[in-house]
């Protein structure tokens, strides 16, 4: 018996040969107690494969068990309810942790969550766990759950867990951004990611190879002009405008080299390659007009997205993208995805029916450098509401 059955069980007694009062006020105690067993605190375990990682969350109450095996649920909300990134700065304190999405699988297996990767993780790279408990079916008995932190009160439940390096192993490049395999002859920058921080200066690192092999200039610029984050995991590597480094319809393979120290002076890993073909210059910016907005239902937790209608910088389409609704911001996460086409916004709470803003600033450019264009006339919206200088905003309605 628990020890809320069990206070539950001696109180009716006690009630019995007391007044109604007295009875009220159990009641109350032993709602709480319940609650509390209810809340019992998860357990998040981690089984490493060769091929795949197995993570699984216990202690999940039941009706919520059976609530998921009843509903067939589709990717996007399992990634709300429970999900796992790679290369996270370990600061549950930075909006998305500057992490990526780890591909995978869930499914229920008993009372457990169970989430299992599509490759193996990677030795060196830091992982996270993330289990939030109040996307749960069935959990409306707790609708805060965890208290305090996190937006509206709600924390959730973490996880790190890293697969050891090699002894003097050094970093590994885990990323290389634009993803997609056509990209414009005036490509303005690359992004790189790595799983420890880095040493500067790219130059002499990173080369540029033809269809035939031939080794080619990319025009690097000195270590100063290199744009890393705070973690020295993550840059932007500047390419020079107007120079001739690609033809259009030939195909070159960037090449990221063992040479490249990390911050403890250990080469990279292995090399890294990524083939692409160049497509014409582009010259015309992206219109926020012309994007695609997919709303989702109100009450749902599914995500909002935006297709883009060209690609766009990565890492500025994370930050300079925006939600707003009554003059404030909307709390969730955002990402990029879809070769750099899609922008997609998880909300923390569910959706609620009414008039949004999709607020953008007019720095966001596209692969090429140019700045955002064919929007609202800056100083205002549509509905001619005030608005910051330069910025756009693009209403919509949820019903």
């Amino acid at each position: 018996m628990d020890f809320p059955s069990f206070l539950l069980r001696r109180g009716a007694g006690f009630c019995r040969i007391r007044s109604w009062r007295a009875a009220v006020w159990w009641g109350v105690a032993t709602l709480l107690l319940t609650q509390a067993g209810r809340a019992q605190p998860f357990t998040v375990t981690w089984t490493i494969g060769a091929d795949s990682a197995v993570v699984e969350v216990d202690g999940i109450w039941k009706n919520s068990i059976d609530d998921l095996v009843r509903t067939e649920w589709p990717p996007e909300l399992w990634a709300q309810l429970f999900v796992v990134f790679a290369e996270g700065e370990l600061d549950p304190g930075a909006p998305g942790f500057g992490a990526a999405f780890v591909p995978g699988t869930w499914r229920v297996e008993g009372r457990k969550v169970r989430f299992e990767t599509l490759a193996p993780l990677q030795p060196g790279v830091p992982y996270r766990a993330e289990f939030r408990p109040w996307r749960l079916p069935g959990n409306g008995l707790i609708p805060n759950f965890g208290g305090g932190g996190g937006a509206s009160g709600r924390m959730p439940v973490y996880s790190f867990y890293e697969v050891p390096a090699k002894r003097n192993e050094g970093a590994a490049l885990t990323q290389i951004f634009p993803s997609a395999a056509l990209l414009p002859a005036n490509l303005r920058a690359l992004e790189l990611h790595f799983s420890a921080p880095m040493r500067r200066g790219a130059a002499g690192h990173v080369r540029l190879r033809s269809a035939g092999g031939a080794e080619l200039a990319l025009g690097l610029g000195p270590a100063e002009t290199e744009q890393w984050n705070s973690t020295m995991t993550q840059v932007s590597l500047p390419l020079p405008s107007g120079a001739a480094r690609f033809k259009v319809g030939e195909t070159y393979t960037l090449e990221v080299l063992p040479s490249w120290l990390d911050a403890g002076g250990r080469p990279v890993r292995a090399a890294v390659q990524k083939r692409f073909r160049v497509g014409p210059p582009d010259r015309v910016p992206s219109d926020p007009e012309a994007w695609e907005l997919r709303p989702p239902p109100p009450g749902s937790y599914l995500p909002l997205e935006i297709v883009f209608d060209e690609p766009l910088d990565r890492e500025p389409a994370t930050r300079l993208i925006r939600l707003r609704r009554g003059g404030e911001i909307v709390s969730g996460d955002s990402s990029v995805g879809g070769e750099e086409r899609r922008w997609r916004f998880m909300p923390v709470q569910p959706w609620a029916a009414g008039d949004y803003e999709i607020v953008v600033a007019p720095a966001l450019a596209d692969l090429a450098g140019n700045p955002l264009g064919g929007g609202p006339a800056a100083g205002a919206d549509k509905a001619g509401r005030a608005a910051a200088p330069g910025q756009i905003v693009l209403p919509f309605a949820l019903r």
